[in-house]
């Protein structure tokens, strides 16, 4: 098959959880979806979740069929066969469980998927929190005694949640997104959860396996903080993460922004604020906030340009 290089859209894949709201149908306009939606996997090649591409020349591909067909045309200098990252858009119209993913060692061990994330705050309700990693240091018995005193919640780092804050989750932090709260997420290829506490809702958890995972010594501030890398000419680019894993770029601009020859790695790019054209070697989209575009690595240039007076993105490399 021929290979094409494009500006690459999905078909989400929806979720809808106990917890989710209408949050997503309601601010990206995603008004055919019926029902309650928790969460949108808009990047994901994974079994409980496949991307389907809805335009151009691999229409009605998976993503999946699309690596396989480019190779290192899409994924860049990724040493995995498969895609490496899974993005999604979350919305805590209730608090989620209090959980936590393994990292790489304990993966291993279990035979399961690491999995590390990240959460860009996209809306927040006022007085919304995170909570992320523990605020002190526990022994297994302190952490099983607040469990049973139904007391867990009480050592876990509070986070006011804002729109613009980032918060990275390595495999291993104990973690719970509280009601309010619209995230994108990034993170690792990966569905393993080790639901802990569930605030009385009945459904299964899994403490034998998340005490294998959890890290109990006492967490840092897991907020991360940006980095200004460039500012000039009406465009700064911030980075807002940068972990083993992938990097996370925020661009604002009020003219046409290029990328040349990024072969390192895909690009996803993420609309904040504004509508633009994306181009990328033989196609063009129109993105609008909330909308997910992939480029593959094989692009040799990147353009975004604003239809309206400036625009706001994240740009997701490995």
């Amino acid at each position: 098959m021929k290979k094409h290089i494009y500006p690459l859209v999905f078909r989400p894949v929806y979720k809808d959880y106990i917890w989710g709201g209408k949050s997503i149908v309601v601010k990206f306009g995603r008004m055919t979806v019926p029902g309650i939606v928790a969460v949108s996997w808009e990047v994901c090649d994974h079994p409980d979740g496949m991307s389907v591409i809805e335009n151009g020349g691999y229409k009605g591909l998976s993503l999946k069929d699309v690596t396989q067909i480019l190779g290192k045309d899409l994924l860049g200098e990724c040493d995995q066969p498969d895609f490496p990252l899974l993005v999604k858009i979350i919305d805590s119209h209730q608090k989620l469980s209090i959980q936590v993913h393994p990292d790489e060692e304990v993966a291993k061990k279990l035979q399961t998927d690491a999995k590390s994330e990240m959460w860009y705050v996209l809306e927040a309700d006022k007085g919304a929190n995170l909570l992320a990693g523990f605020n002190k240091k526990l022994s297994r018995s302190e952490f099983l005694s607040a469990l049973d005193q139904n007391q867990l919640p009480d050592y876990l780092h509070k986070l006011e949640a804002k729109a613009g804050d980032a918060v990275y989750i390595p495999g291993g932090t104990i973690h719970a997104v509280m009601e309010g709260c619209l995230l994108l997420e990034v993170q690792q290829s990966s569905n393993t959860t080790y639901r802990v506490f569930d605030w009385h809702r009945g459904r299964k958890l899994h403490i034998d396996e998340a005490i294998e995972a959890v890290h109990f010594e006492k967490g840092d501030n897991l907020r991360t903080t940006p980095k200004l890398i460039s500012e000039k000419d009406g465009e700064r680019v911030i980075e807002i993460a940068k972990t083993p894993y992938f990097t996370i770029e925020k661009v604002e601009t009020d003219h046409l922004w290029k990328k040349e020859g990024y072969h390192k790695s895909f690009q996803i790019f993420f609309v904040l604020e504004g509508h633009a054209m994306i181009k990328a070697d033989e196609g063009s989209e129109m993105i609008i906030p909330g909308k997910t575009v992939l480029i593959p690595a094989g692009a040799k240039l990147v353009e975004m340009k604003p239809l309206l007076k400036s625009l706001t993105f994240l740009r997701i490399t490995l």
